[in-house]
């Protein structure tokens, strides 16, 4: 009886985490802004960044620069170049797609 408590128990506790995990997460501007700085800065790493791109934003302008700055991620997109092998890095359209983003939080 026990082992079955517990194990409802643990399942429950899963369910509830992984539903607070897709929750929208709630963001300011000045927080949306200074992720974008730092992306262009080089100063998030991917860990970093892969969590920002992965949790949609409460706000709903923020929600779509969001949804602009994922976009521009894309393999294929104008937005990225090869630096040779694997990896991609920000083009110069990338850079100026970005600070435009940047520049739209602010307004």
């Amino acid at each position: 009886m026990m082992v079955w408590i517990s194990l409802i128990a643990m399942l429950l506790v899963i369910v509830v985490l992984y539903y607070l995990n897709k929750c929208p997460v709630r963001r300011t501007p000045s927080e949306v802004a200074e992720l974008l700085h730092a992306r262009l800065a080089g100063e998030k790493d991917d860990g970093q960044w892969d969590y920002f791109t992965s949790c949609k934003i409460w706000d709903v302008q923020l929600e779509e620069i969001w949804q602009l700055v994922e976009a521009s991620e894309v393999l294929g997109s104008p937005c990225l170049a090869p630096t040779g092998g694997d990896m991609l890095r920000l083009s110069k359209a990338g850079r100026a797609h970005y600070e435009t983003c940047e520049n739209v939080v602010y307004r």
